[in-house]
């Protein structure tokens, strides 16, 4: 059984990061917006952090797109 914590791949972490900093957000106002920690947007950014549906969708609407994009 793999239990290791599913990673984003860097293009993605990326992807979040420029989708944030052109919608003018720091990581604080995005992760109120999104009804999550500044902690968690730091993880998906920094480490790769791959966080469920629900913290996803909010992040994507957040951000006036949606996950596929």
């Amino acid at each position: 059984v793999d239990m290791s914590i599913p990673r984003v791949h860097s293009s993605d972490m990326s992807k979040l990061r420029q989708a944030r900093e052109a919608a003018g957000l720091t990581r604080e106002e995005l992760a109120r917006q999104a009804m999550t920690s500044t902690s968690t947007i730091a993880r998906i950014e920094l480490n790769g952090h791959l966080p469920n549906a629900m913290t996803m969708a909010a992040i994507a609407r957040a951000l006036g797109t949606t996950v596929d994009s």
